[in-house]
Order: structure tokens, then sequence, then C-alpha cells
């Protein structure tokens, strides 16, 4: 009777343990499920740091390994990725997302601090990982600017100690030692400009070998920018002049009179050098540039009414290329029709014509009423647009603009 007992247990334990084997197999991802086999790009035209993307990890120039990955750009502008935006929780720009054959997030990178840090990440890809992976800095960086201080606690908790320790810290406690140790041993990054921002007087940090740590001329340009505005804002007048000159220098001597139409990243800080500068015929002429070579980028056309509103004697071309900037837009994304009204609005008032400028508001805004998004980041810009273009035209209204 034991010996048939025995017998029993041991038949009923041998099926457990292959049922459970079976079972565990079944749970454990097959290699197809972790295989990587494309990575989406979350950015948008409408968004100055997706040109500096193109630039650094698409464009020709910057051509490296990783370039020929298998990429697909998703435009966040376009109310039909709508629902692509919301499957994948995209809450920063870019964000990029490494998926599987089923479409489902492998690996994934939220925000843009270099080329350098990015391109390390990709080649970490190994097409058959599960690690979400993180960023410290940058996490806790993205917690501290939206006061989430309970979450940038527990993310700087997870910092390695080092450059990835200090640079989680300094976002979220400030602290003036931590940027003297990143001016004094870190490679420039995201932490430079608010360092600069909240100790102007750190300006002189930015010499020869510091800009030397880095061999991208884009990078070496924008920081003389920072520390050149740093030094302004100490009155260092004569420092800032030297400086903004020095990093006009480095752009048209290592780039920009290389390929002028497709650095957008590089023909903006020009432009912004130059205004600095008041060297307007010069950022002007950059601009045409641009927009001959890129008609459909509102950026630069946007940017040129500005400056042409800014000189005196230019109004009316301003508010021609501003009607002219509005009309192409009809066929467009809404979200551009409402940014392009408001500047054809502001130019209008310039041009001391309040009742068009209240005209082409209401209009804009009556056409575009019915237009709804999905729960997403589009969603909330566009009510933001809306928002702004509602307040200008209520404040053209009660005279609170002056015409």
């Amino acid at each position: 009777m034991n010996s048939h007992r025995n017998v029993l247990f041991l038949f009923i334990f041998l099926c457990c343990l292959i049922t459970n084997q079976g079972l565990a197999q079944k749970d454990k991802p097959s290699e197809t499920s972790r295989k990587i086999v494309k990575i989406l790009v979350f950015c948008s035209d409408a968004f100055g740091i997706c040109h500096l993307i193109n630039q650094e990890l698409f464009g020709h120039r910057y051509y490296t390994d990783v370039s020929s990955l298998p990429w697909q750009l998703i435009d966040v502008m376009k109310t039909e990725n709508a629902p692509r935006v919301a499957t994948h929780q995209v809450r920063v720009l870019p964000t990029f997302i490494a998926i599987n054959a089923d479409g489902k997030a492998i690996r994934r990178r939220e925000g843009y601090a270099n080329r350098e840090e990015t391109i390390k990440w990709f080649r970490s890809l190994s097409f058959s990982q599960e690690d979400l992976g993180t960023n410290t800095a940058h996490m806790t960086r993205e917690f501290a600017e939206n006061n989430q201080k309970e979450a940038a606690k527990r993310s700087l908790a997870n910092a390695q100690e080092g450059v990835d320790l200090r640079i989680a810290r300094f976002f979220l406690e400030k602290r003036r030692e931590d940027a003297q140790w990143l001016f004094d041993q870190a490679v420039p990054n995201i932490w430079t400009e608010e360092a600069l921002s909240l100790f102007p007087d750190l300006w002189s940090s930015i010499d020869t070998p510091f800009l030397q740590r880095t061999s991208e001329p884009f990078t070496q340009a924008s920081l003389l920018l920072i520390a050149a505005d740093a030094a302004k804002r100490e009155n260092k007048k004569e420092q800032a002049k030297e400086l903004w000159e020095r990093s006009v220098k480095v752009i048209l001597d290592t780039c920009w009179l290389d390929i002028p139409k497709n650095d957008r990243a590089y023909a903006w800080l020009l432009v912004d050098l130059y205004k600095r500068l008041e060297r307007w015929e010069e950022a002007d002429r950059v601009l045409q540039t641009m927009i001959t070579a890129f008609p459909n980028d509102l950026f630069f056309s946007v940017a040129r009414v500005r400056l042409l509103l800014s000189q005196d004697g230019r109004q009316a071309e301003a508010l021609a290329l501003a009607r002219h900037l509005h009309q192409t837009t009809v066929p467009r994304d809404h979200l551009y029709r409402l940014w392009t009204a408001r500047v054809l609005a502001e130019t209008y008032t310039a041009n001391t014509r309040k009742q068009d400028a209240i005209m082409v508001l209401t209009q804009t805004l009556a056409s575009v009423e019915t237009v709804s998004f999905p729960d997403t980041p589009t969603a909330q810009t566009w009510r933001e647009w809306q928002k702004k273009t509602r307040k200008m035209l209520s404040r053209l209204q009660t005279s609170e603009i002056a015409p």
C-alpha cells in the first residue's frame, strides 16, 4: 500500500514540476519579444531642440555609426500622431523609444543633453534588453523643474557618485559648491546654463581649457554665448562683447560656411549672436538664407518678422511678411495657424492697425473652435495656444495693448 502511495506522490510531483517548467518557459520573454527593431523619435519641427537633433544625429555632417539605425520620427504636433503619443505616454521632448516587432517599448530615453551622451546610450542598445534604463541627472532635473520635490529626492538617492550625482544634486539643491565642482571637472552639459544663470560670476570659468573638453563647435559656441550673457549681467560689457565675437568666429570658422543650408541649429545661434552684437543686416541675411532653404520651417520666418519689427523704418516690410506667413498656414495644422495669427496681430499692432489685429485673431479662433485632440501633450499645447490667442485678443479689445 505504501509503495503505491509513494508512486502516486512521485507521479504528482513530476507532473507539477513539468507544469511549472512549462509555465516558467511560457512567461519567459522570447528573444523575438526582446529584440529592438526600431527607434521612435517623438519630437517636432515646432521645437528648436528637434532641429538640433536633426543636425547632430541625422545630418550628414555628423554621420556616426548610430545614424544608420532604423529611426522613425513621430511629429507630436500632428493630430494623426496623438494616439501614439498617448500610447507611449510621451511627456518630454524629445523622447526616444526603442520598440520590438510588436510595438512594445523595450528601452526609453527622455531629453537631449548633448550628442555624446545620446550616442553613448544608443550604442548601449543590444537589441535584446528589457531594461528601460534611466538617466538620474535628467530625471532629477525634470522633477525639480516641475516642483516634484519628493520624486526628485528619490531620483537623487539613486545617483551614482561623481558627475551624475553632482548634476542631479545641483538641480535639486542649487549648491554653488556643486556648480564649482562641475566647472572644475565635468564635461559641459545640461548644468552649464543653469549654473551661470544662478551664479553669473562663474562666467570666467569658461576659458580655453574648459571649451576644449568638448570637440563640438556648437557646444563651444553655445558656451561662449551663455558666458557672455552672464558677463553682461555682471556689467562686464566689453568682456561680453569679446565672448560673443569669439562665439561667432567658432561658427564661421568651423561649420557655417561649409553647409549653411543644413545647419539650422547653428543658424539660430548665429542669429542670436548677431542680434546681441546689433549686427542687424547680418542677422537678417542668415534668416533669409534659412527661409529659402527651409520654406516650411515657420520659426525662421517668424524670427525675421520680429527682427524687422525691432528696426526703425521696416514695419511695413514686417507686415507684408507676416501676412504671407499667415496665408501659408491655411492648409497646415491649426496649431501653426494660431501661432501665425498672433504674429500677424502683433505686426498689425506695431503698424497702429489695432482693428485689423482684432479681426485676424477673432477669425482664426472662430475657424479652429471645433478642433479637438485626445488627452495628450498635443492637446495641452493646443489649449495653451488657444489660451494665449484669446488672451491677446482680450487685451487688444480692452486696450491693454497700445496701438
